[in-house]
């Protein structure tokens, strides 16, 4: 259980449980690479533990590593690898037609993509992935698609908003769509499983990052009621986008997703809290497959 193990250091869990098992398995090759990389990543966790605060720059300087460019070039390995494959996705979709070959383009000289992935060493790259795999899945293998969306969201839990609309517009009764809710939701129930059974009282920390609970910021007048406004107008804008989803019918089924899908993501990133400029990064694999797609 990750969880009860980051709590013993009272350590903040930014992601669910699958994000760390899956980056523990990739260190556990990557360790074969470099002598001193595996080294360096405890060092960096010493001084976080010891209480050092501040950027990348001052833990490096706390941490001397004569193998520093190549180490931290090991570490965005699994992040390379899993853009080579969203790339290969995209090949895949250009040769059936589905995109044109200027799409290709747009995901490797794409300035949002190779900041978030390589600058700022975010591993969104992996989550868009799975998105658009499943994507091009869901032409043909909608239960797989569902799948492959699951994995995204048990990685970083953003991707479950689109699931919903998603399963809404592809589930031909109320029986079918909620076994595609539960075929999405499926990978993260199962990550979750050793949390569930060694710590339930951090189950849900599973789907919420831990810090926000310890975030506080006293808000008066309208600042406060700015917030509810926003909150208020995002959670009706959404209710109405999954009203739509379950009883318009419209007959391309995959655009319709795509569409409201990139309408969801735009709708989080202006109305939710706490947004950043990185995550912009998710509407990236939206934008490619409904304008490439809509240029025929």
């Amino acid at each position: 259980d990750i969880f009860s193990y980051l709590d013993k250091f009272g350590l903040y869990y930014f992601y669910p449980p699958l994000s760390y098992y899956f980056f523990a398995f990739f260190q556990f090759f990557l360790q074969f690479i470099s002598p001193t990389y595996i080294a360096w990543m405890d060092s960096l966790r010493s001084s976080y533990l010891n209480g050092l605060e501040g950027q990348a720059v001052d833990y490096f300087k706390s941490t001397p590593n004569p193998h520093l460019l190549k180490d931290l070039f090991i570490a965005k390995i699994p992040l390379l690898i899993f853009d080579v494959a969203s790339i290969l996705v995209i090949i895949k979709m250009i040769k059936e037609k589905i995109l044109k070959k200027e799409s290709i383009i747009l995901w490797v000289a794409n300035p949002v993509i190779f900041y978030v992935a390589y600058l700022f060493g975010q591993f969104d790259i992996i989550v868009l992935f799975f998105i658009l795999w499943g994507f091009y899945l869901i032409r043909n293998h909608t239960k797989l698609a569902m799948l492959a969306f699951g994995f995204a969201g048990a990685l970083k839990t953003y991707p479950f908003i689109i699931v919903l609309p998603i399963a809404l517009i592809y589930g031909k009764d109320i029986k079918e769509k909620l076994k595609l809710i539960i075929i999405a939701f499926t990978p993260f129930v199962i990550s979750i499983i050793p949390t569930l059974i060694n710590s339930p009282q951090l189950i849900l920390f599973t789907f919420f990052p831990k810090n926000i609970f310890h975030y506080s910021q006293p808000l008066e007048g309208w600042e406060k009621y700015s917030q509810l406004i926003k909150y208020g107008s995002l959670a009706l804008s959404y209710s109405v986008i999954l009203f739509l989803s379950a009883f318009i019918k419209l007959k391309d089924k995959w655009r319709t997703s795509i569409g409201i899908s990139s309408i969801v993501v735009l709708l989080a990133l202006t109305l939710a809290g706490r947004t950043h400029f990185h995550y912009l990064i998710w509407e990236m694999p939206l934008i490619i497959l409904w304008f490439r797609n809509n240029l025929k």
